[in-house]
């Protein structure tokens, strides 16, 4: 036996409703793509085992991902601090793991020569 909705929630009621949940889910996807995309967020993690070598003992790897520089448009200027930081950071081994254009490989263009500044001891991968 089932009670229909509408005895519970008036049409005005579903459409209030509707309309925060939409209000709300815009808010939080410009907030993610006009403010939170410019944090640089850096964790560092001690790796402590007992099967990775001693000569391993300080060796940093720095690991980033979901650059998503289409973002950007051609804007290098956001792109050139997080390869400052990279840097600054003197890892070993620079990994990076991904999702660096949004949709196209074209997006990446006005950034090539920027990226192509990180450095690390043992390359970047």
């Amino acid at each position: 036996m089932s009670i229909p909705f509408q005895k519970y929630v008036t049409k005005q009621k579903a459409n209030l409703i509707g309309i925060i949940v939409a209000f709300l889910t815009f808010t939080i996807m410009w907030w993610g793509a006009a403010i939170n995309r410019l944090n640089i967020k850096v964790a560092n993690i001690d790796v402590i085992s007992s099967t990775v070598p001693e000569a391993f003992d300080g060796y940093r790897i720095l690991q980033f991902s979901d650059f998503h520089v289409g973002t950007y448009g051609s804007d290098t200027s956001y792109v050139h601090k997080v390869v400052e930081c990279i840097n600054d950071l003197k890892p070993n081994l620079v990994v990076f793991t991904g999702d660096i254009v949004n949709r196209r490989t074209t997006e990446l263009m006005p950034f090539i020569s920027i990226l192509s500044k990180i450095k690390a001891q043992d390359g970047v991968i």
